[in-house]
């Protein structure tokens, strides 16, 4: 598990790529919301990389959420859960 201290600035990268996920879901899986692959760094680069058999990991969106949800289960603050859209 991460440090505490570190939650935030890992939910505000999340924050980024879920507005540049929207257009790769849109574009490669004609779907609305956001996705984002393995490769995720400062760039916030969204879309598959490499060959499809290491990029094809469209599931980094829900573990960026998943520190939502830990901050939640560690401090109870709802309204910081609330603030943060659209894990």
């Amino acid at each position: 598990m991460q440090s505490f201290r570190m939650r935030p600035a890992v939910v505000q990268h999340g924050q980024g790529h879920s507005i540049n996920g929207q257009e790769t879901a849109k574009d490669y899986y004609g779907v609305g919301g956001w996705v984002t692959h393995h490769n995720i760094d400062l760039w916030r680069g969204t879309a598959p990389v490499d060959a499809a058999r290491f990029g094809m990991w469209p599931v980094g969106g829900a573990w960026l959420c998943q520190h939502v949800w830990e901050h939640y289960a560690f401090t109870g603050d709802q309204n910081f859960s609330r603030s943060i859209t659209p894990c």
